[in-house]
């Protein structure tokens, strides 16, 4: 098998061209050069609807519950919220254990909201919600069991 030979002249044009493009990838001290971000949006919170979907982001838990029915009867899991001067405040419920009776355990979390987006654990109460009974993927959590 013969090697392949290049003149000395080629090897020197092939490792300046390597380099340049090298650098041009980067800013001085060979640094990259990093890609701009754009500023985050301000968050202006404006209603108890806008402080709860900021809320319901925070955990997997709560990605299915929906808000407070008062006349469906057995409501595992449900959300309020409300003004409270000049934030809002957020109740998430998980229930179970026989929800169409009222559900035996409960589970609840209070949240503050203010007003630029800000999302503040205040409050806890109630056993640990168990395995199974929510798992985060959206199971049945806004009605009866």
């Amino acid at each position: 098998m013969r090697g392949v030979y290049l003149p000395m002249k080629a090897i020197t044009l092939l490792l300046a061209a390597a380099v340049l493009a090298a650098a041009a990838c980067t800013s001085a001290g060979g640094v990259p050069t990093p890609t701009p971000t754009p500023a985050p949006q301000p968050v202006v919170v404006t209603t108890p609807e806008q402080a709860a979907q900021l809320v319901l982001a925070t955990d997997a838990r709560f990605r299915a519950i929906g808000p407070l029915n008062p006349d469906l009867i057995g409501q595992a899991a449900w959300y309020e919220a409300t003004a409270a001067g000049d934030r809002f405040e957020v109740v998430v419920r998980i229930g179970w254990g026989d929800c169409p009776a009222g559900c035996i355990d409960e589970h609840r979390w209070t949240y503050e909201v203010t007003r630029d987006g800000q999302v503040v654990l205040v409050g806890e109460i109630g056993p640990s919600v168990p395995p199974g009974v929510i798992d985060g993927t959206g199971g049945d959590v806004g009605g009866g069991e």
